[in-house]
């Protein structure tokens, strides 16, 4: 039984549908917006070949700032080669450049 005030949301959910009752439509639009954050929480993925996590192709390293799929692949993909790798569609990692890649250190004159 539904009240006057009450709006009633129902989403297919794979193969179930949920019905959430909400008072306001504030409430209504405050939660389908965290709905879709936590949706887009539920894309993160973990590479088990690095442990790197990649979560709308943002790649968060161990240490620093996060970067681009094609840093993680100059950095590491290129060089791993291993299978299980998550990060090795050309079409998603996109143009790498120069500066995605380590730096090459200058020549030390030691003499």
């Amino acid at each position: 039984m539904l009240l006057k005030d009450t709006k009633v949301l129902a989403e297919k959910s794979k193969s179930t549908y949920s019905v959430c009752r909400f008072h306001s439509y504030a409430e209504w639009n405050f939660l389908k917006n965290r709905v879709k954050v936590m949706a887009t929480l539920s894309q993160e993925k973990t590479c088990p070949v690095c442990g790197v996590a990649i979560a709308n192709d943002v790649v968060q390293f161990s240490n620093g700032s996060t970067g681009t799929r094609a840093r993680l692949y100059a950095r590491v993909c290129q060089y791993a080669k291993k299978p299980d790798c998550i990060n090795q569609d050309k079409e998603l990692i996109g143009e790498v450049l120069q500066e995605d890649g380590f730096i090459e250190a200058p020549p030390l004159n030691l003499g």
